[in-house]
């Protein structure tokens, strides 16, 4: 395993790399809240030069709400979507398909206490109201009231959804889908746990290191020159397409498998860590 600083020796000076990196499990922590410390590491990246981006499950109002400094177009919805912040743009979408709708009143019908959750380009609608569907809220940032919406409202395209519910809950949800879906053609959605209470959908072409790959074309910057910080499966194939891999102590085993180096617990203010090694690098 190499280290950071080994890496960055390669670079004549920080803006020679993206770095990239996932909020829930990576640079936030186990309350759901990413340190002063961390925004601060990552405020101190940019002034020296960095160029900075997120890659998360998370939409606009839930990403922003968290005020993590950016300077550069950052991929949502587990890449689903690029967004500029500083514009003010949706730059890029890669959309659910149009029968998406109709394996969500199946799910609704067959799972009714669940919270199920949809994402359009610019916001999440919650279509039940339980105490999972308040969890979601408090970790997104959003608005309670906002629980309740029916899914014939939605015109906006989808681009996930999900649901946030007890483990052994997801467990019959996943394998009701793995039983339809050996009986039946799956129309393009793919469905994983993020976190162990949250069951995710998105498009089969939706993932998060082809978005990267769209994000290094619109950004110029190579995958090789890209650094990729991420904890869960769902960053696996963005950490295998980066040019360096970080994934913290706290991640899932699979990932740590992939990691060019690992950092420390999500609770250790791991971008500290991360600046750290950039600056040895460049001495």
């Amino acid at each position: 395993m190499s280290t950071l600083s080994d890496y960055m020796k390669s670079k004549k000076s920080i803006s020679d790399v993206l770095l990239v990196s996932d909020i829930d499990g990576t640079l936030m922590n186990r309350d759901s809240l990413v340190s002063d410390e961390n925004k601060a590491a990552v405020q101190e990246f940019i002034d020296m030069g960095g160029k900075f981006s997120v890659c998360t499950g998370r939409v606009i109002g839930s990403s922003e709400w968290i005020h993590l400094p950016v300077n550069m177009p950052s991929i949502l919805h587990n890449g689903g979507s690029i967004y500029d912040y500083e514009k003010k743009e949706i730059l890029w979408t890669v959309p659910m398909p149009d029968t998406v709708k109709d394996l969500i009143h199946e799910l609704l019908l067959q799972f009714p206490q669940m919270a199920w959750t949809v994402y359009t380009p610019k916001e999440q609608i919650y279509l039940h109201h339980n105490s999972w569907a308040e969890w979601l809220t408090s970790i997104e940032g959003c608005d309670p009231d906002a629980i309740g919406e029916n899914l014939e409202d939605i015109k906006d395209p989808i681009i996930k959804f999900v649901v946030p519910a007890a483990p052994e809950e997801i467990e019959e949800a996943r394998s009701y889908l793995d039983k339809k879906f050996t009986q039946e053609p799956n129309p393009g959605v793919l469905y994983d746990v993020s976190l162990p209470t949250l069951f995710e959908f998105t498009s089969t072409t939706s993932d998060k290191g082809s978005a990267l790959k769209e994000l290094s074309r619109m950004t110029g910057y190579a995958l090789e020159d890209i650094i990729y910080m991420g904890d869960n499966m769902n960053d696996m194939t963005a950490l295998q397409s980066a040019g360096f891999a970080i994934v913290p102590a706290s991640g899932h085993e699979e990932a740590k498998k992939v990691a060019d180096y690992i950092t420390l617990d999500q609770d250790e203010n791991i971008m500290i860590d991360v600046l750290n090694e950039i600056k040895k690098g460049l001495e």
